[in-house]
């Protein structure tokens, strides 16, 4: 039964990647999109973890009793979940219509992006180290302020990538996001941040630039930005600061100086493994319903009340992986500080599978075509595509569980880059008249291999798309 168990979801991790390499390689799509992270998240937390969780035995906390038999309901229940989450992405359906309303084409010049850089970074410390000191407001004002400070860095991003030698836009990256990323890192335990800011870099440098070249020299920009941003990713895990509880900035700078080969090496086999996401939804197949109850819709209803402090709420619902933890009997740790990654499987299953298999395919699909389509019909405006990008983290860490918890923080984070973008958009920002070549005051920023502006040949690329669905 485990070799049919790790047969399905071979199968699954191959087909999942030909997904990914035919948009990427393909001229007709875009190389880096929403599902694109959603797909990639499946593999690394689902696909992947349950083939090495499978194959090598190992655990993190909890295990099933019959791997082969409860791998293969693990097999069959993620393949049906992906494969109609990706039907209900390409349908489209209403969304499709409500991302192509009417919107005023802007633009901005690069000092402006770095003003806007500037500006987001003050207004995530605002966010957070001001108004998060306030009771209750400032639990939410916290969660916002990430995605002001992902706006920080993609904004300086999208300048450096419209001109990678010129030294304002280098300047601006290194000082700008450096002072981003210290900020993310200080006193903070949880990785997301900083991945928010890798890949909200990376998506905005693909708009801006990157998309409109050779598709192996995107695929090569895109590696060499992900390992650095993974290597520092990496170099977090390792220490989070004394005690492994996060720390400030220089306790991480002292940390870094001292880390060992050990902590590494511990770090990425979390990685690797999916942090064990895949053995936690196996074990919560075979416990439901005999020793784990089942929660009708419980992913929802913590998407729909995590707004609400838990002070002013105590019957709030707790989140899946820290009912695992009591449930599981996990001893040496407190339910409200350790939780485990239930993975989307295990969500599925706790929350009645046959409800919430069609109901998470339809909302996540529909959610995920509707961010890629407003940037596919907007993608040379940074007022559009950097907010959307602040979500990437999030939607890439879905597959893993929290569930509700990642869909709200999604949320959380574009409003959070909404705010930020324009609280100094609208002294910088200029409208783009449909008759010019858009964005004509960056001409010098790249050419095309025909020998166009790079926005020009953006402005073509959208008009062939629309023409297309």
């Amino acid at each position: 039964m485990i070799t049919l168990a790790v047969a399905i979801l071979v199968v699954q991790l191959i087909a999942l990647v030909v997904v990914i390499v035919r948009d990427t390689l393909d001229p007709e799509k875009e190389a880096l999109t929403m599902k694109t992270f959603f797909i990639g998240g499946f593999i690394l937390f689902q696909s992947s973890s349950g083939i090495y969780t499978l194959m090598s035995g190992e655990y993190d906390r909890v295990i099933p009793g019959d791997l082969g038999y409860t791998g293969v309901m693990f097999g069959l229940i993620s393949s049906i979940f992906i494969v109609l989450t990706l039907a209900i992405y390409k349908r489209g359906w209403w969304v499709s219509n409500f991302a192509a309303r009417p919107t005023t084409e802007r633009t901005v010049s690069d000092g402006g992006l770095i003003a806007i850089g500037l500006v987001a970074l003050l207004t995530g410390v605002l966010l957070r180290d001001v108004m998060g000191k306030i009771p209750v407001l400032g639990v939410l004002t916290d969660m916002l302020s990430t995605g002001a400070f992902c706006t920080a860095l993609a904004a300086v991003g999208w300048v450096w990538a419209r001109r990678p030698f010129n030294f304002a836009a280098i300047t601006s990256l290194v000082l700008i996001g450096g002072a981003t990323v210290g900020l993310i890192l200080n006193n903070t335990f949880s990785r997301r941040g900083l991945v928010g800011a890798v890949l909200a870099t990376i998506w905005a440098g693909y708009f801006a630039r990157w998309r409109l070249g050779y598709r192996p020299v995107l695929v090569l920009r895109t590696v060499v930005i992900g390992v650095l941003g993974l290597a520092l990713v990496l170099l977090q895990s390792a220490t989070r600061g004394e005690k492994g509880k996060g720390g400030s900035l220089g306790e991480y700078l002292t940390a870094f100086a001292s880390v060992e080969r050990r902590d590494i090496t511990d770090a990425a086999l979390g990685m690797v493994s999916g942090q064990f996401a895949a053995a936690n939804s196996m074990w919560l197949i075979e416990s439901v319903p005999e020793s784990f109850e089942r929660w009708p819709l419980h992913s929802l209803r913590y998407f729909v009340t995590q707004p609400i402090p838990r002070i002013i709420w105590a019957g709030k619902p707790w989140s899946l992986g820290n009912e695992m933890v009591l449930n599981a009997g996990i001893s040496g740790v407190k339910k409200d500080e350790f939780s485990l990654g239930a993975g989307i499987v295990g969500h599925l299953v706790v929350d009645v599978t046959l409800i919430s298999i069609p109901l998470y395919a339809i909302i996540i699909g529909l959610a995920l075509r509707y961010m890629d389509e407003r940037v596919r019909l907007h993608p040379s405006n940074p007022f559009i595509v950097i907010p959307i990008g602040a979500a990437a983290a999030q939607v890439l860490g879905m597959p893993r569980g929290e569930l509700g918890l990642f869909a709200f923080n999604a949320v959380a984070w574009v409003t959070g880059a909404v705010i930020a973008v324009h609280v100094a958009a609208p002294a910088v920002w200029r409208r783009v008249d449909p008759v010019d070549d858009f964005d004509d005051d960056h001409d010098d920023g790249g050419e095309s291999s025909d020998g166009q502006s790079a926005d020009a040949h953006s402005d073509s690329m959208v008009t062939a798309d629309s023409g297309r669905r």
